[in-house]
């Protein structure tokens, strides 16, 4: 299962959002200021966790358990 870590621009909070829950979310909002993403771009980020959710259920070999067999991503 992937986790998405966060920090907010507005007081530099971090948190972490799990994709299982990421996907159902309407929105994005810091937990401590309650500054929020912008709709567009929260909306891609949701397309891009429900595509990586796809991608996880279409290759049950390769679990977030083991060594990676394809890419790392770190996106900053």
């Amino acid at each position: 299962m992937r986790t998405y870590n966060f920090q907010c621009c507005d007081c530099n909070e971090k948190f972490n959002v799990e994709s299982r829950y990421l996907v159902k979310k309407e929105n994005l909002v810091c937990p401590n200021c309650s500054a929020k993403l912008s709709d567009d771009i929260f909306e891609k980020l949701k397309t891009a966790a429900i595509t990586l959710e796809e991608y996880d259920k279409n290759h049950p070999d390769v679990t977030m358990d083991e060594n990676a067999k394809h890419f790392i991503l770190n996106i900053q």
